[in-house]
């Protein structure tokens, strides 16, 4: 399975709000994924991730928005997908 390294500060950047290496370790679940290992030293979290049927999970980035989205109750709208009074197109 995948192993991908992390930086805590970072993810949390990412995501949006300060996290613990408990939180981190609560949320990896949302993702397929597992904290194998840590470095105090350098902030350095290594994942395994369960799943390769989402590689867009490999990255930070990825796992960042996903996480994003679950703690924030789904996707931010963006202007692109919907007309100037709020209504989406198809």
């Amino acid at each position: 399975m995948p192993t991908i390294s992390i930086f805590q500060k970072d993810f949390c950047r990412l995501v949006g709000r300060t996290a613990s290496m408990s939180d981190i370790e609560q949320w990896m679940p949302y993702v397929k994924g597992e904290v194998k290992d840590v470095s105090q030293d350098t902030g350095e979290v290594r994942v395994e991730l369960q799943d390769t049927n989402r590689p867009d999970l490999w990255c930070v980035e990825g796992i960042a928005r996903q996480i994003r989205s679950v703690l924030n109750k789904g996707m931010p709208p963006y202007a692109f997908f919907s007309d100037k009074k709020g209504a989406k197109r198809r």
